[in-house]
């Protein structure tokens, strides 16, 4: 009866050490998962300004630049492959945003017909309502449960346009459209949790060229304003991975 308790006891206190010195399983950061984010945008709108007009002397054209900024916040989703230290992945994210921008620009013209310089002015608006991207990763593990990682790939996005332009005549033109280009950036992540992860990430993007034309009220004078869009984003993110919760690592078992 004294040698069964005995072992027993033995058996016992074995469990209980085998709990007590069991490591934590390793993050593993493959399989799929899916988050939300929230942040902000800065960026700018570079345009050039050309008037046509069969009764000017010269042919005015103009640059500008004008900033922008606002906040963003959406989902995103993707799917990661470990091997080793090195992590690839595959990424979505869909992004609503205040990122807007205005700004006034003046074109000086001199006219045949009363040899005087004047100006066509444009009220330009640029909005960007909603954007997108699906990007590649790669990146490593400097630690168990941390990652940092570069990204790359297709940016898209819909852009809100408006220009009035005044003087001597007054046109005006909106448009909305949609446009594709390309975004880089980076980020850094870690595990809260074997299912719960953070993530801070930084991305460029740039959304190409789009034209707009507007023509004055007397149908004299057009006004070709061709733009660029580029924008810098960064988020904070929570996500949720849905692979397999790996099990506990060999005890730590002391000498």
């Amino acid at each position: 009866m004294t040698k069964r308790l005995l072992l027993s006891t033995v058996a016992l206190v074995s469990l209980v050490s085998y709990s007590a010195l069991a490591a934590p399983p390793a993050y593993d950061w493959s399989g799929f998962y899916i988050g939300a984010n929230a942040g902000g945008g800065w960026g700018s709108v570079k345009s050039n300004y050309d008037v046509l007009d069969t009764l000017l002397l010269n042919d005015p054209s103009a640059s500008g630049r004008q900033s922008m900024s606002g906040i963003v916040g959406g989902v995103q989703a993707g799917y990661n492959w470990q091997v080793g230290n090195w992590v690839y992945g595959l990424a979505t994210d869909f992004q609503v945003s205040s990122l807007a921008s205005e700004a006034v620009v003046g074109v000086p013209i001199t006219v045949v017909a009363d040899p005087v310089i004047a100006t066509v002015t444009d009220d330009h608006s640029v909005k960007l309502p909603w954007f997108g991207t699906a990007r590649g990763s790669i990146g490593f593990t400097p630690a168990n449960d941390w990652r940092v990682y570069a990204t790359g790939g297709l940016a898209y996005g819909g852009i809100d346009e408006s220009n009035t332009v005044t003087s001597p005549f007054i046109g005006a033109g909106s448009h909305d459209l949609i446009r594709a280009g390309w975004t880089v950036g980076g980020g850094i992540a870690t595990a809260l949790s074997p299912r719960w992860s953070a993530q801070l990430q930084y991305l460029y993007l740039d959304f190409g060229s789009f034209t707009d034309t507007v023509v004055s009220s007397d149908g004299l004078i057009s006004t070709t304003i061709n733009s660029r869009l580029t924008d810098n984003v960064v988020t904070v993110g929570l996500n949720y991975s849905f692979a397999p919760v790996p099990p506990p690592s060999p005890p730590l078992l002391r000498k």
